[in-house]
């Protein structure tokens, strides 16, 4: 889930045993590496190659797979911890001959400083002690511009042990956003279809964890209305439609043609044995980004169409003819692209819970609205998500937050799925999300509450109430940020007033009585 995707605020910490000495060493020369922590940055995880030609005479040392280069380009430190390999994760090249201008010029007795950060090229993302050992060779250019390789010195000290804490975004993997290839489109069509992709992104995210939080069998009303009746088996083709529709939308190259189809009562095609090709259409641009046939919806739409996704069919179009369909014909529900449009879609809100069971969880049940309430709940699965379903029924401010020792998030999105806030860690110390939100009454909201990468555990989510809310409920601490936010009141309250009322005429009748003395 994206949902997994988190801000970090952590700090790394590097200590360095003491300098240690490499002599790469042949008849005529010397090479010595001296690795010495970053004096000017000590916590960012890198450390200071200084090299230095401690022979009386210049050589020429090849730049390639050295730290002379400004991309490390090959393995050259063996590192450990806890009695695993760290992998080297950087570039590695298919070289020619190198030619003179590869090579760089050590005067005698000259040095050179090259500062390398370490996780940038090797999996460091864990807390511990790592072994580092100085692996690379050396080769140097003779008069003649023939190699000679520099062999370490058998008296070399090549091994340094570092106590090292790296930051949170050091741990998160660096994924790559996919992003998709747009053919035809005019610079305002990418920024339209840009738009359209995120909105999708958010509905199908939303619409998958309705799925995976549903029971079996699910009598949920928002499942019934779309695709009818539910089966073990038939439940599973949906569940799985939409999170194959999410991995397609996050990790695939999605090609967006805006110039091929030119008709105007159609939104998109799709070959379905040609992922992941759509073709815009005429109604597809004057559609809203979401709600009922909208862009977002156009996407999941086409992309449930893709045999490598679920290879649904066309039996029906429309609202009304899709829940007729899902009344009569479960098996052609699951199997029908708008069925799965207007699910995600959820225009208008139809609830996940039914009048038997449900997993979709609504803390703001009415009678607790004016007060605080919580409920203790778990994330057992590394990836696991809980959705909860939020319905004030009247204006209220909560200040939303977990408590445990479980590193959590948060998000809020409304009933369409867009996102409205999110929070990972309420301190530098504290790593349960918290904020504050006014909800508007009669109002379909989810909140979304995951750990940390791989973390299961157990967790308390809590809501404080704050306050009533009679005017626009949606402002100033409703905005979009990752920290929480307030408002409160600048006019004192009535009781402080009548007690400084008391406290001014007390002190006028002591006034009036130390004057008669």
């Amino acid at each position: 889930m994206l949902f997994g995707r988190k801000l970090f605020k952590r700090v790394i910490t590097l200590f360095f045993i003491p300098l240690i000495t490499l002599s790469a060493l042949n008849a005529d020369s010397e090479l010595s590496i001296y690795l010495t922590p970053n004096q000017e940055n000590r916590s960012d995880g890198s450390l200071m190659v200084t090299m230095t030609n401690n022979a009386t005479e210049p050589i020429k040392v090849l730049k390639w797979n050295t730290p002379l280069e400004e991309i490390l380009s090959a393995n050259i430190f063996s590192i450990e911890s806890n009695k695993k390999d760290i992998k080297y994760r950087g570039r590695l090249l298919k070289r020619g001959q190198p030619q003179e201008e590869d090579y760089v010029l050590f005067e005698a007795g000259e040095s050179r400083t090259i500062t390398i950060k370490l996780p940038t090229y090797y999996k460091m993302v864990e807390k511990g002690e790592y072994k580092i050992s100085y692996r690379g060779n050396f080769s140097s250019l003779s008069d003649n511009l023939k190699f000679k390789r520099l062999k370490k010195s058998k008296k070399s000290k090549s091994t340094i042990t570092l106590s090292f804490t790296p930051t949170e975004e050091m741990k998160k993997p660096k994924k790559q956003k996919v992003t998709p290839k747009f053919n035809g489109c005019s610079e305002k069509g990418i920024e339209v279809l840009n738009q359209a992709h995120d909105s999708a992104l958010t509905l199908i995210k939303v619409a998958s964890n309705a799925m995976k939080n549903a029971s079996a069998n699910t009598t949920g009303k928002r499942y019934v209305t779309w695709f009818g009746k539910a089966t073990e088996k038939r439940q599973s083709r949906v569940t799985s439609t939409f999170s194959n529709i999410y991995d397609a939308l996050e990790n695939k190259k999605i090609s967006y043609d805006c110039s091929t189809c030119t008709e105007d009562g159609t939104f998109a095609y799709v070959y379905p044995d040609e992922p992941y090709n759509l073709y815009l259409c005429g109604s597809f641009w004057s559609a809203e980004v979401t709600g009922t046939d909208s862009r977002a919806g156009t996407f999941i739409h086409e992309l449930s169409h893709f045999v490598v996704v679920s290879g649904t069919d066309d039996y029906v179009y429309g609202q009304d003819d899709a829940k007729k369909l899902a009344k009569t014909s479960p098996d052609k529900a699951i199997d029908n692209a708008d069925n799965y449009e207007f699910f995600a879609e959820d225009t208008p809100h139809i609830s996940m819970e039914s009048g038997e069971s449900s997993n979709t969880n609504n803390p703001f049940e009415d009678d607790e609205q004016n007060s605080n309430s919580s409920i203790s709940d778990s994330i057992s699965k590394a990836g696991e998500t809980n959705l909860y379903e939020l319905t004030p029924s009247k204006d209220v401010e909560y200040t939303i937050y977990t408590t445990g020792n479980l590193d959590t998030y948060g998000i809020l999105y409304n009933s369409q799925g867009n996102l409205l806030k999110q929070n990972d860690d309420m301190s530098s110390s504290n790593y349960n999300f918290g904020f504050s939100y006014k909800f508007s009454a009669n109002r379909t909201y989810y909140l979304e509450v995951g750990a940390y990468k791989t973390d299961v555990g157990n967790y308390v989510l809590h809501q404080d109430y704050k306050s009533n809310q009679t005017d626009n409920p949606n402002t100033d601490t409703n905005s979009n940020s990752n920290g929480s936010s307030s408002k409160s009141s600048s006019v004192p309250s009535l009781n402080y007033l009548g007690l400084l009322l008391i406290m001014i005429l007390t002190l006028l009748f002591a006034y009036k009585e130390i004057r008669k003395i």
